[in-house]
């Protein structure tokens, strides 16, 4: 079996696969610095991977890393089947690339565009060839309400936990929340009609914390995988000794 860790800003992730089955998955607040992982000890775990851009010495962290002393942290180095038109792929987001690396597993010898509603919305192109890209990178829903709320003097900060794609809000809060979806909704409308235009036929692969709140609003064909990432860490795991 495979462990994957992820550490973020605000949280941890823990996920055990099963060849590439996911028989567990756990969410921890980062601040929960006493949090134990002694649930793991009924997996027999023989290789494990960390990524993420949160603090690696994070007492969760340094529980795992003893515990599992084998546990590889993520390089891009591991990814040789990906070759690049991107100008800095030194500057790669890791979950941009994981995310690619995980659609050309999933869908050998096509055309993938993967689709990622996180802290930031991204777009991530890679061709039937292996070849990323690029694609574009906006902020996310949490950010937008939270730039509204930061960089104004009298907009509230609104919650995001549910959608509102009215366009017609008839009070503040639903004047935002309504620029919110609305407008991120016609963001991805616009980068699939542009990327349908170019290449014709593609996958497009939707993923990320915020994805349910559009996925049964995109016309075309999609594929949902909210584990779209990890399964990229667990192809690695596959490869790598």
């Amino acid at each position: 079996m495979n462990l994957i860790v992820e550490i973020g800003n605000s949280r941890l992730k823990i996920l055990v696969f099963d060849n590439d089955q996911i028989i567990l998955g756990h969410k921890i607040a980062i601040d929960h610095t006493d949090f134990s992982i002694a649930f793991l000890q009924k997996f027999p775990i023989h290789k494990a991977i960390l990524s993420g851009s949160g603090d690696m010495n994070h007492p969760i962290i340094s529980n795992i890393k003893t515990q599992y002393p084998f546990i590889k942290k993520f390089e891009k180095k591991f990814i040789q089947s990906i070759s690049y038109r991107y100008k800095t792929p030194e500057t790669l987001g890791e979950d941009r690339l994981l995310n690619a690396y995980a659609s050309s597993k999933l869908f050998p010898n096509q055309h993938n565009l993967i689709i990622d509603c996180g802290t930031c919305l991204t777009f991530s192109f890679i061709d039937a060839e292996n070849v990323f890209w690029g694609g574009s990178i906006s902020p996310g829903l949490q950010m937008r309400a939270k730039s509204l709320h930061d960089y104004t003097q009298n907009l509230p900060q609104v919650e995001t936990d549910k959608d509102f794609f009215s366009s017609m809000g008839c009070n503040t809060e639903e004047s935002i929340k309504s620029g919110l979806y609305v407008g991120m909704e016609a963001e991805i409308a616009y980068r699939i009609t542009y990327f349908l235009e170019k290449f014709n036929e593609i996958n497009i692969i939707l993923t990320g914390g915020d994805a349910h709140f559009f996925e049964n609003r995109i016309k075309n064909k999609i594929f949902a995988d909210s584990n779209l990432t990890f399964k990229g860490l667990n192809y690695i795991l596959h490869e790598v000794e």
